[in-house]
């Protein structure tokens, strides 16, 4: 089952959200023949930000694309297109920007056989870049909203994560890397699903909770697994578990927050699973006080002074109690992830600030 550390190679650093006009200009590109439009899924994006009108945010689908391996960016009709050097402009970077309609809900299409981001940016294009990557093949150089000298750092901007293919529509509402954007998305189907939309006023007290922490206040920056049981015990400066599991070396502040490093989890249905078990239990602070993980009642999460404190006020005002705070969060099904196996549509709420 996809969950964020297949969406993602690594996780990145988290930061809450920043301050930040232009308009859209055509990118145009070179369409992958075997995907048309038509088989895509209906997305429709409405805007309840009720700060920002529709003139005045952009749509960016960006990702890769699943049949040849490249990367490919979404056209306004659905078409997918791959990316090239020639699509950065005289300014050096790539307008791959999607405007919402002039007015009322907007009707795109998420293209069948890509996994990827859609980004949504307001007041401001993001300023993607198109570089050659270490295999000589033209790489998409995605924004990075919690560095100063980064040229989208003005912009306030946010994206959920997903793979849509054959298999269904695959989402989430990250807060992995940053938290800028209030949205909710929601999926039609097998089932009818809706998740990521935070409780009445949820943004706001988000950062006032943050910025109230005296170790986690400066990450805001200005606003306008598997199955099994496995045993372990810590010997010679080492956690080691039974079942082939690898040892673990006691994990870094960073290690903790990135869900990396000493807690890195490979795809190998052993090591990984436990590693994401771990940095669940760090991040929640439940492995001061529970010996079997994962703990499953939220009501522990959290309660230690030294804890994940952005996770945690993430998930408090979090309409459903899920969000993604930290890389491992689905541990347990505490993510806000959904996904269907036969999906009609889709919806991306952008939520009131």
């Amino acid at each position: 089952m996809p969950n964020r550390r297949t969406f993602l190679l690594t996780a990145s650093a988290a930061v809450a959200g920043t301050a930040g006009g232009a308009a859209w200009a055509s990118a145009g590109g070179r369409e992958h023949a075997a995907l048309a439009a038509g088989a895509g899924l209906p997305l429709t994006v409405v805007n309840h930000t009720y700060r920002y009108a529709n003139n005045q945010i952009w749509l960016y689908v960006v990702g890769t694309d699943l049949i040849t391996g490249r990367q490919v960016y979404a056209r306004r009709d659905g078409g997918l297109a791959q990316v090239s050097l020639a699509d950065n402009g005289p300014d050096g970077f790539a307008d791959l920007s999607i405007p919402l309609v002039a007015d009322g809900d907007t009707q795109f299409v998420v293209p069948n056989g890509m996994s990827g981001r859609i980004y949504v940016s307001t007041g401001s294009k993001l300023r993607f870049k198109v570089v050659v990557d270490g295999a000589g093949n033209a790489a998409l150089q995605h924004p990075a909203g919690w560095v100063r000298a980064d040229p989208s750092f003005g912009v306030v901007h946010d994206f959920v994560e997903f793979t849509h293919n054959d298999a269904g529509m695959f989402c989430n509402t990250t807060a992995v890397d940053m938290f800028s954007v209030p949205m909710a998305i929601g999926l039609r189907g097998s089932a009818d699903q809706t998740t990521g939309r935070l409780a009445p006023g949820g943004r706001a007290a988000v950062f006032d909770a943050m910025r109230a922490h005296p170790v986690f206040a400066p990450l805001v920056v200005d606003d306008a697994g598997g199955e099994g049981t496995r045993v372990g015990t810590v010997n010679g400066g080492l956690l080691r578990f039974d079942g082939g599991v690898a040892p673990f070396v006691r994990p870094s502040t960073r290690d903790v927050l990135f869900c990396d490093g000493a807690l890195a989890a490979p795809n190998d249905g052993v090591t990984g699973p436990v590693a994401a078990v771990l940095g669940a239990g760090f991040n929640r602070s439940t492995l001061l006080t529970q010996p079997a993980q994962p703990a499953t009642e939220p009501a522990g999460f959290y309660r230690d002074p030294t804890t994940n404190h952005y996770a945690r006020v993430l998930h408090e005002h979090s309409a459903d109690g899920r969000a993604y705070g930290f890389a491992f969060d689905d541990v347990a099904g505490f993510a806000s992830y959904i996904q269907d196996t036969a999906p009609t549509s889709a919806t991306l709420w952008l939520t009131p600030f």
